[in-house]
C-alpha cells in the first residue's frame, strides 16, 4: 500500500516536472518530499499501532496458557488422588469380601456342628438352639459342647 502510493506521488511529480519553470519544480520536489514523508510517518504509525495490538494478543495468549497449565496440573493432582482413593476402596472391598467369606465359612461349620449334634440327640430344635447360642455369643468355640450348654454324657 505505502509504496503503491508513493509510485503515483513520483510518477504525478515527474509529469509535473515536464510543463514548469525551476521554481516551480522545486516547490513540486519540496511537495513530493512532503507526501513521501508524510505517507512514511503514517504507515510507521500503523506499523506502531499493529505491533502494540499484537503485543497485547500475545499477552493474553501468554496468561491463557500459563492459566492451562496450572488448571491441568490440578486436573493431574486430582486424577492422583482419585486413584489412590479408588485404590484404598478396592482394598477395602477385598478385605470386607474376605470377612464376609470367612463369616460365611464358621455359620457353615456352625449350622453342621448344631445338626450333627441335634441328631444325635435327635432333638432339631436343640440344634437350632445351639446355633442360636453360638451365633449370639460371637465365640468360635463350637466344639465345646458344656459351652453351648449341651450334656455331652
Amino acid at each position: 500500500f505505502f509504496f503503491i502510493e508513493i509510485a503515483i506521488i513520483v510518477h504525478t511529480y515527474f509529469e509535473f516536472l515536464n510543463n514548469k519553470s525551476l521554481e516551480e519544480r522545486q516547490a513540486a520536489l519540496n511537495r513530493v518530499a512532503d507526501q513521501i514523508q508524510g505517507s512514511a510517518v503514517g504507515l510507521t504509525d500503523r506499523v506502531l499501532s499493529q505491533a502494540g495490538t499484537l503485543e497485547g494478543v500475545a499477552r493474553t495468549v501468554l496468561a491463557e496458557a500459563e492459566t492451562s497449565a496450572q488448571k491441568a496440573a490440578e486436573v493431574a493432582a486430582a486424577a492422583q488422588q482419585v486413584t489412590g482413593n479408588v485404590e484404598a476402596i478396592a482394598a477395602t472391598a477385598e478385605e470386607l469380601s474376605s470377612s464376609i467369606f470367612e463369616i460365611s465359612r464358621q455359620v457353615g461349620e456352625a449350622a453342621a456342628v448344631c445338626v450333627v449334634r441335634a441328631r444325635r440327640r435327635g432333638r432339631l430344635a436343640g440344634g437350632a438352639t445351639c446355633f442360636s447360642r453360638a451365633a449370639r455369643s460371637g465365640d468360635h468355640r463350637l466344639g465345646d459342647d458344656r459351652y453351648h450348654g449341651f450334656d455331652t454324657k
